[in-house]
C-alpha cells in the first residue's frame, strides 16, 4: 500500500515539474516572439526627420544589437567590431538564432507537454518559416529591405530547432522528456 501512496506522490511531483516547464517554454516563446516582432518592426534610425527620434531610434537598435549579437555569438564566433563580412554573417546569424530560439520554446513545450508527433512538429516549423517570410515582407512597409538571406536563415533556424527537439523527444521514447 505504502508503495502505491509513493508511486502516485512521484507521479504528482513529475506532473506539476511538467507543468511548470510547460508554462517556463511557453512564456520564454511568447517574449521571443514578442520581443523579435516588435525589434523587427521598428523603422532605422534613417526613417524619422525628427533628430531627437532618431537619436531614440538608434539607441534601440544599438542595445538590441549587442543583445541579439550576444545570443548568436555562440553560433558565430563573432564579437562586436566584426568586419563588414562579419557583420553580415552576423546577421543571419541573428535571424538563425531568434528563429531557433522561437522552435526550440514552441517544440518543447510541446514535448513536454507529450504531444510532439511528426504532424505538429511540421506544423511548428511550417509556422515559423511562414511567420518569418510575413515578418521579411512587412519590413517594407516601414521603409527597411526584405532580405531573402535573412528569410533563409531564419528558415534554417525553424527546422533546426524543431528537429533537434522532435529528435531528441523521440529519441526518448514514449517516456519523452519527463524524465
Amino acid at each position: 500500500m505504502s508503495e502505491a501512496v509513493a508511486a502516485r506522490a512521484e507521479a504528482s511531483e513529475l506532473s506539476q515539474t511538467r507543468r511548470r516547464i510547460v508554462l517556463a517554454t511557453r512564456l520564454v516563446l511568447v517574449g521571443t516572439w514578442l520581443a523579435t516582432a516588435v525589434i523587427t518592426h521598428l523603422p532605422g534610425p534613417s526613417g524619422s526627420s525628427d533628430p531627437a527620434r532618431a537619436s531614440q531610434i538608434r539607441a534601440v537598435w544599438q542595445a538590441f544589437g549587442r543583445f541579439a549579437r550576444a545570443l548568436a555569438s555562440p553560433f558565430t564566433g563573432l564579437r562586436d567590431g566584426s568586419s563588414s563580412v562579419g557583420a553580415l554573417f552576423d546577421d543571419k546569424a541573428i535571424h538563425f538564432a531568434l528563429t531557433l530560439m522561437l522552435a526550440f520554446a514552441w517544440s518543447l513545450s510541446r514535448a513536454v507537454a507529450g504531444r510532439l508527433p511528426r504532424r505538429h512538429a511540421t506544423v511548428i516549423a511550417v509556422a515559423l518559416i511562414g511567420y518569418a517570410g510575413v515578418s521579411e515582407l512587412l519590413q517594407t512597409v516601414i521603409g527597411r529591405i526584405a532580405d531573402p538571406g535573412d528569410f533563409f536563415a531564419a528558415a534554417l533556424g525553424a527546422v533546426v530547432g524543431t528537429g533537434a527537439i522532435y529528435l531528441a523527444r523521440r529519441s526518448l521514447g514514449p517516456e519523452g522528456v519527463s524524465g
